[in-house]
């Protein structure tokens, strides 16, 4: 079964959201810095890019 693209949408947005809030956690806990919170955040991009293209077209 294949997502329509609005979906899709909908799901990269609710994990975005649930990352960001566990990150932003774990920098109130003081177990993270800001600027590691950034790099992780940074890395998670990439990956969620790379994952993105590598979908099935059509």
């Amino acid at each position: 079964m294949r997502l329509p693209i609005v979906s899709l949408d909908a799901i990269m947005t609710m994990i975005v959201t649930s990352y960001a809030q566990a990150l932003a956690g774990a920098v109130g806990r003081g177990e993270l810095t800001t600027a590691e919170a950034a790099d992780i955040i940074d890395h998670a991009n990439v990956l969620m890019l790379e994952g993105v293209h590598k979908l099935p077209k059509g």
